[in-house]
């Protein structure tokens, strides 16, 4: 079995484990949209304007939007929950505030009226 006959030196030993830590960026083109032409990887859906070889794939949603919906989702999921947690209590209102008043008067008096009824 073959041996080496000396010792490598630090420099040539650190020079062949340099490649392993090299960091690549990926080629880049660019768009062919002419009002967009922004840097896209090949092969790739272009991020800002949703065309691939100048045909629309896909539909761009701004970040307002996305924020917009994810705001509203969280609202419905919360007043959800409540009516949930509502009806697990039989219908009763949550300890807290009272409700505000409506135009015909108080929240509360309609409440009232029902169970004079009853």
């Amino acid at each position: 079995m073959p041996v080496p006959k000396k010792r490598k030196s630090p420099a040539r030993r650190d020079r062949r484990r340099a490649n392993h830590d090299r960091i690549v960026l990926p080629p880049l083109t660019y768009c062919t949209n002419p009002e967009c032409g922004a840097p896209v990887l090949p092969h790739h859906v272009c991020p800002d304007c949703g065309q691939y070889m100048g045909e629309s794939v896909i539909k761009v949603v701004s970040v307002e939007e996305v924020e917009a919906k994810r705001k509203e989702r969280r609202e419905k999921a919360k007043a959800s929950k409540a009516d949930r947690a509502m009806a697990a209590r039989g219908g009763r209102r949550p300890p807290g505030p009272a409700p505000a008043k409506t135009e015909e008067g108080e929240a509360g008096e309609d409440d009232e009226d029902e169970e004079k009824k009853r």
